[in-house]
């Protein structure tokens, strides 16, 4: 009996320390596994940042090579490493030399817009009959480009004044100037007092039709280089209309036969001082004489005659 109990007592305390052992087991089994499994979220978590970063860095790279490739064309492409530092260090120096040179233009326009306030500033200051003066000493084509765009009172100045202008052509082509004479010439024609015709295309075209020139009324010297005689003869009795004619030059473009012509009509011009006539002429040409002494009445003082080639006989015929 007392054996028994022993050996149920015995039964009893192994099977306790049986599950003891077996709860300590298990709780040291489930213990490792939760370590196991924290460990690998952990490893699966670096892993997947890691990418992450990765393809981020990645991106960054690509953007930064295509940036650079839109802003330096310079930039050599080599097989080295890419070096991030140099190469950012190169951009800051080309963005340095484009702000260099953006600066230097912009302090040449700001010392031109100061020349330009300047001079407007100082002849500001000028009476109207003093710039009137100026404009004497200029050519009308240059005060037109040079003055008519500072401001309204030169503008006024240039455009509606009845002071005595100066035209000379300039040498342009043929359609700029039909614009010139068009939009300058012809509207100031009543204030132009000198009058240079340079080129037979000048020529032609103010002097077509040949009437045109005694609406210069105002006209004082007239100047025509090369001109041919059948121009030359369209307008003489045009010239004999103008009341303040009293200079004539002339550049004749042909070989001259007849010099008496010529004369003829420049001694009957009512208000001639001062003449000058540059001729052509053959070596073998003959030519007939002058006979100045049927021009006693022309109120000219000085006739220079130049003729390019050899000496002409001048004849004064004795009564």
């Amino acid at each position: 009996m007392l054996s028994q109990k022993r050996s149920s007592s015995y039964r009893s305390n192994s099977e306790r320390d049986n599950k003891h052992s077996s709860s300590r087991h298990k709780h040291r089994h489930d213990g490792t596994s939760s370590k196991k499994s924290r460990k690998y979220h952990r490893t699966s978590r670096s892993r997947s940042s890691i990418r992450h970063r990765s393809s981020t860095i990645d991106k960054e790279h690509k953007s930064l090579q295509t940036f650079t490739n839109q802003t330096t064309s310079t930039i050599a492409i080599t097989n080295e490493p890419f070096n991030k530092v140099a190469e950012q260090k190169r951009l800051e120096e080309e963005m340095q030399k484009r702000k260099s040179r953006i600066d230097k233009v912009k302090q040449q326009l700001a010392a031109k817009t100061r020349d330009k306030v300047n001079l407007t500033s100082i002849l500001e200051h000028l009476a109207n009959e003093m710039i009137y003066e100026i404009f004497e000493y200029l050519d009308y084509y240059d005060v037109y480009n040079g003055f008519c765009d500072l401001n309204k009172r030169f503008q006024y100045l240039v455009l509606y004044s009845s002071a005595p202008i100066t035209i000379n052509t300039p040498v342009v082509s043929k359609s700029k100037f039909q614009d010139y004479y068009r939009n300058i010439v012809i509207p100031n024609k009543h204030r132009i007092n000198v009058l240079s015709l340079s080129n037979p295309l000048a020529v032609d075209i103010v002097l077509s039709p040949s009437r045109i020139i005694s609406d210069f009324v105002r006209l004082e010297t007239l100047i025509l280089d090369n001109i041919s005689m059948e121009s030359l003869k369209k307008i003489f009795y045009e010239l004999m209309l103008l009341p303040n004619l009293h200079s004539l030059v002339l550049n004749l473009a042909e070989y001259v036969q007849n010099l008496n012509y010529i004369f003829s009509n420049i001694f009957r011009l009512p208000k001639l001082k001062y003449g000058k006539i540059t001729y052509r002429i053959r070596i073998d040409q003959d030519l007939s004489g002058v006979y100045f002494s049927r021009f006693h009445c022309s109120p000219i003082e000085t006739l220079i005659i130049n003729p390019i080639n050899p000496v002409i006989f001048l004849r004064s015929a004795r009564t």
